[in-house]
């Protein structure tokens, strides 16, 4: 089901619904694009300094920068 999750320093918010990651800064509101991911989510996260969100799937782990929303 959906998660969400809220940077370190309160900048970020990331949200997942079954198979869509969703970034928003909370400073100007602004939410990007929704980037598709194939299998199903269970989870999301950021790492401890706040520059990558993690998305836990069925079968593997992505890692995501915070900042433009790319697949790392």
């Amino acid at each position: 089901g959906p998660s969400a999750a809220m940077s370190p320093n309160g900048r970020m918010l990331a949200f997942v619904t079954a198979h869509r990651l969703w970034l928003m800064d909370t400073a100007f509101g602004l939410v990007r694009a929704p980037t598709r991911i194939r299998e199903v989510i269970h989870g999301v996260g950021f790492t401890a300094a706040g520059r990558r969100v993690v998305v836990i799937g069925a079968k593997h782990s992505l890692a995501f920068d915070a900042a433009t929303g790319r697949r790392l």
